[in-house]
């Protein structure tokens, strides 16, 4: 609530965030930015992303585990457990497994928003407090081995990433996309395009179609909750290999 904008227009909520984060990666600070709910609701998944940043997680080798293509059933309990952005939609659902524990999950789709990539790279996580050296590699090539893609493209929340692991899979930063935003209600956050003006009339109590999409939102109750942005990353077949 003491994050988010309290009048419409708030052009300083808007900002707020990443004028954090900015000032914390100049002077060579790891930040993270957490939402309350996150706090609430997802914990331990905060706690092992802290500990790992911390080198606190306990380590095993990729080079020990196998790769191996899981259903999406089993895909999305592993990201809902360990993922702080919880499970997706997706076409390809890899595995890392150490013996029968299934250690690592990655994920692939169709882009979601730029059409001139051939794949996005959607998740990639451990199992919580555990750090698997090499895992994110493997995985990445065993995608690039069984689906011969010419391009990939995946986002690094600014809230929590510096795009680290991308730039040692071989991945390039082509763009720095501004705050996006969220819709803070009684129930907590929600996204911004469940709130398309065109949807709202049969979402809100109260809907006036004279009024913006923010207008209205803010006649229900509802405010904005600004986040960093994110980091754009793309690989290409001819930047590596």
């Amino acid at each position: 609530y003491f994050h988010s904008t309290n009048k419409i227009g708030d052009s300083k909520a808007k900002f707020r965030h990443i004028t954090k984060q900015d000032a914390a990666e100049n002077s060579q600070i790891k930040l993270f930015q957490i939402w309350e709910s996150e706090w609430r609701d997802k914990r331990e998944i905060v706690k092992s992303r802290i500990a790992h940043a911390l080198g606190k997680s306990s380590k095993i080798f990729a080079r020990k585990c196998t790769v191996k293509s899981i259903d999406s059933r089993t895909a999305k309990d592993f990201l809902n457990t360990n993922h702080i952005q919880g499970e997706c939609v997706a076409s390809v659902n890899l595995g890392l497994f150490l013996d029968s524990s299934l250690v690592a999950v990655m994920t692939f789709g169709k882009p979601r928003f730029l059409k001139t990539v051939q794949w996005e790279l959607l998740r990639y996580c451990t199992s919580q407090f555990i750090s698997v050296v090499g895992g994110a590699a493997k995985l990445l090539s065993y995608f690039k081995r069984q689906y011969l893609p010419e391009s990939i493209i995946s986002y690094a929340d600014r809230r929590w990433s510096q795009g680290d692991l991308y730039k040692k899979l071989g991945f390039t930063l082509t763009r720095v996309s501004p705050p996006g935003y969220y819709y803070f209600g009684n129930v907590g956050l929600e996204h911004r395009l469940k709130f398309q003006k065109h949807k709202l009339e049969k979402l809100l109590p109260q809907f006036d179609k004279n009024k913006t999409e923010e207008d209205n939102m803010f006649l229900n109750g509802y405010r904005k909750l600004w986040d960093c942005g994110n980091l754009v990353f793309t690989w290409r077949n001819s930047d590596t290999e």
